[in-house]
């Protein structure tokens, strides 16, 4: 969820600069495309705290058995014991992959979003 609210804030920071720094932002049509960027990382970054919300309890099961796992094969960790331990196991059941594919959706828009802004605005 901490991801989804740094995307969050950096999008609308950049998108803030971004109409700060064009005296008429509107008649550029790069602004419709920076625009369906930023709403586009709005719902992506929405529906992620949502979906997190919703499978808490799915995910803390899914969690438990990783961790249990990893003990097994490796009992001499001494940071598996900690109860704060989180452990991502990337495509390993169905919250980890939507969770890690709205992480890589939000990261290509703005990877390729934040420079072009850049390179327009100048």
């Amino acid at each position: 969820m901490l991801f989804s609210v740094n995307v969050l804030s950096i999008s609308e920071m950049f998108y803030f600069r971004y109409k700060a720094g064009l005296l008429n932002y509107r008649e550029h049509r790069f602004s419709y495309y920076f625009r369906a960027s930023v709403y586009l990382t709005r719902a992506i970054s929405l529906m992620d705290i949502c979906f997190c919300i919703l499978t808490f309890s799915d995910g803390s099961e899914f969690q438990q058995n990783y961790r249990a796992t990893l003990v097994q094969t490796n009992p001499l960790l001494p940071f598996l014991s900690c109860p704060n331990t989180y452990s991502v196991v990337p495509f390993a059941d169905y919250v980890s992959t939507i969770v890690l594919a709205s992480w890589i959706c939000q990261t290509v828009n703005l990877t390729v979003s934040i420079p072009l802004a850049v390179g327009y605005g100048e």
